[in-house]
C-alpha cells in the first residue's frame, strides 16, 4: 500500500489567525513599537526606501526587502556608512525576529483546527500510522503539537525525521513501529541550530527559537549562540544545510511512495521554485497518482481561484479542486481520502 502525503501551507495556519507572508512585516512593524531591534529595522527601511511605512501601498515586501541584504551580503557590499557590512547582518537577524515573534503572539491560542484534522484522521478505523505522511512549509507548530499530542492518546511518536540532541531529556526518541512523519521543509520555531557543532534541539510544544534572543540559548556542547534554523521567504531560498537537506530527501522519497497527495492551503506560486521542483520530480514516476489541492473558500468572482487551480493544473495535468476551506476538510478528511 502506498503513501498519503499531506502537504501544509500558509492557507491552512491562516485558517487559525497566522499571517500571510504579505502581512508578515506590516504585523510585526505595527505590533512591536518599543523593541529596539524592531525600531533599527523600521529606521533601515525608511532610509533605505525612502518611504513612509504608514503607507502600506509604497512599502517593500518582505521578500523584495530580504533580496537587497542577501545580494549586499553576497556581495560583500554596503548600503551607505550607516547601512554598512556590520549592519546589513544584523538587519537580516532583525527580518528574522520579527517574523518568529509576529508568528507566536498570532498563534498563542490557536490550533483548534489543526486538533481536530489530526483527531479525526486517527480516529478513524483504517487509519495507520505508517501510511500518512505529512510535509509543512510552515514555521508554526500547530501541526507539530496536533501530532505529538498523539504520544498520550494513541501511544503515537511525533517523528521529526532528524537527530536532535536533547533525545532522552526533554524530547522522546520516536519507536520506528510506533511514530507518525512530519518534515518540515523550511524549518521550524521549535528547533535550534549550532553553526559550529551542527547540532540540532527540539522544543516540547514550545517556540525555542525565541530564547535565542531573550535568553542567549547557547549550545551546550561548545557554547557557541544558537541560532534559528528556519529558510525566510526569499525569491532565491538557500537549503544548503545538513538537517534541511536531509528533511528534503526524506521528503522525496515519501513522495515516490504516494498514492495520494493533498496539498492543504498551498498557493504554490511560481517563485516556490523547489518545492514545485520537489513535488513535480517526485510525483513524475507515475502521473496517475491523484493531486487533491484543498483551497479556502473564494467567491466564484475571486479571480485567485482560477489562478492557483490553473497553475496546479500546469504542473500536474488533471487535479482535484476542492475550494472547501481547512476547517471544512478537517471535521472529515476521510470524506476526501
Amino acid at each position: 500500500m502506498g503513501k498519503v502525503i499531506f502537504i501544509f501551507g500558509a492557507g491552512a495556519s491562516r485558517e487559525e489567525s497566522a499571517p500571510t507572508t504579505e502581512e508578515l512585516l506590516p504585523d510585526a512593524l505595527n505590533a512591536f513599537r518599543n523593541d529596539t531591534r524592531i525600531n533599527r529595522l523600521k529606521q533601515f527601511i525608511t532610509d533605505f526606501y525612502n518611504t513612509d511605512l504608514q503607507d502600506s501601498a509604497s512599502a517593500p515586501s518582505f521578500e523584495d526587502i530580504l533580496g537587497m541584504l542577501d545580494t549586499a551580503l553576497q556581495r560583500q557590499e554596503c548600503f551607505s556608512a550607516k547601512w554598512n557590512r556590520e549592519e546589513i547582518p544584523k538587519i537580516k537577524e532583525s527580518l528574522l525576529y520579527a517574523v518568529c515573534n509576529i508568528i507566536d503572539r498570532k498563534l498563542r491560542r490557536s490550533g483548534t483546527i489543526h486538533r481536530s484534522f489530526v483527531q479525526n484522521l486517527v480516529d478513524h478505523q483504517s487509519f495507520s500510522h505508517d501510511r500518512y505522511v505529512f510535509l509543512s512549509l510552515n514555521y508554526d507548530i500547530l501541526l507539530d503539537n496536533a501530532l505529538a499530542a498523539l504520544r498520550d492518546q494513541k501511544g503515537l511518536d511525533l517523528d521529526y525525521g532528524l537527530e536532535f540532541t536533547n533525545f532522552g531529556q526533554d524530547w522522546f526518541r520516536p519507536r520506528e513501529d510506533r511514530s507518525i512523519l512530519l518534515l518540515k521543509l523550511h524549518g521550524s520555531l521549535n528547533w535550534i541550530w549550532c553553526p559550529t557543532c551542527n547540532s540540532i534541539r527540539v522544543g516540547r510544544g514550545k517556540k525555542i527559537v525565541l530564547g535565542i534572543w531573550t535568553e542567549s540559548t547557547k549550545c551546550e556542547n561548545d557554547r557557541t549562540l544558537q541560532e534559528p534554523l528556519i529558510i525566510l521567504p526569499a525569491w532565491h531560498k538557500s537549503y544548503d544545510n545538513s538537517h534541511i537537506s536531509n528533511i528534503w530527501l526524506k521528503a522525496e522519497r515519501a513522495l515516490r511512495e504516494a498514492e495520494k497527495v493533498f496539498f492543504v492551503g498551498c498557493s504554490l506560486r511560481e517563485s516556490d521554485v523547489q518545492v514545485r521542483y520537489l513535488t513535480k520530480k517526485s510525483l513524475f514516476r507515475d502521473p496517475t497518482v491523484p493531486v487533491v489541492v484543498i483551497d479556502k473558500k473564494r467567491k466564484k468572482s475571486d479571480g485567485r481561484q482560477g489562478e492557483i487551480k490553473n497553475s496546479y493544473r500546469r504542473l500536474f495535468g488533471n487535479v482535484e479542486y476542492l475550494p472547501i476551506g481547512f476547517k471544512h476538510f478537517a471535521d472529515n478528511p476521510y470524506k476526501y481520502l
